[in-house]
């Protein structure tokens, strides 16, 4: 515990950089409690904000990750949970679910397919699919909102930009020729984004509106200081005289 924020799992004297990050990004959002879940394996970070938040976080980010990099990547991370999109998420997929869960049910309790109850069961499974869809296509415009966000709170776009790039060219270092059961997985992964679409921004996308909130950035900072000249004028003005 430091002073107005709970983080627990991750030990300041080991991580301080993680510490220093999680910590800000906490009073930034008005987060008074985390869990903080470091992964062994994997190039990635996502939270869960269910029941409690939750961040996780490969090892791997850490090593190769400066301080500006790792604050931005833990600030977007942080607009998932400010947020709740999991449990954004969860509600879709529960929703499109739920039909098919329900048909299940009373053919097992039954233990017979009616024609009708077939078709509706047929019906409900495509209708789950269909959702799989749509919860993608949410989950990816929520993460355009968590980059966007992520920049806002950091006013470091340029730090972001770099993150991501280390992410996309240590995910595609290929260490050794995959196995026989590697390539099948990944062949439903691409089977699965062909169908269902990407559940995260591609990296040209992601770094063009990048720009684009690097350019609000700079308008209201230009603003901003208009309007403090403006203040500082009118406050070094003299008033003048109420009578002749």
């Amino acid at each position: 515990m430091k002073g107005s924020v709970v983080i627990k799992g991750v030990d300041e004297s080991k991580y301080p950089g993680l510490y220093n990050a999680v910590e800000k990004a906490m009073k930034s959002y008005s987060i008074r409690k985390i869990r903080v879940i470091i992964l062994p394996w994997g190039v990635n970070a996502f939270a869960l904000s269910l029941i409690g938040d939750y961040l996780f976080i490969a090892r791997r980010i850490l090593e190769i990750m400066d301080d500006k990099e790792l604050e931005v990547i833990i600030a977007h991370e942080f607009s998932h949970i400010f947020n709740r999109d999991s449990l954004i998420a969860l509600v879709i997929s529960l929703i499109f679910g739920m039909p098919l869960f329900y048909f299940s049910y009373l053919i097992e309790k039954t233990n017979k397919i009616s024609p009708d109850l077939g078709l509706l069961y047929l019906f409900s499974l495509l209708l789950f699919l269909y959702g799989l869809k749509v919860r993608n296509r949410v989950t990816l415009k929520l993460e355009i909102i968590a980059d966007r966000e992520a920049v806002i709170k950091t006013k470091n776009p340029d730090a972001l930009k770099k993150a991501l790039l280390k992410l996309y060219f240590e995910s595609s270092m290929i260490k050794k020729r995959p196995g026989y059961l590697k390539t099948i997985t990944t062949t439903f992964d691409h089977l699965s984004w062909y169908f269902y679409g990407q559940t995260h921004p591609h990296l040209k996308e992601r770094i063009e509106l990048l720009e684009f909130a690097e350019k609000f950035l700079v308008r209201n900072k230009n603003i901003s200081s208009v309007q403090n000249q403006t203040t500082k004028n009118l406050t070094h003005t003299k008033p003048r005289d109420s009578f002749a």
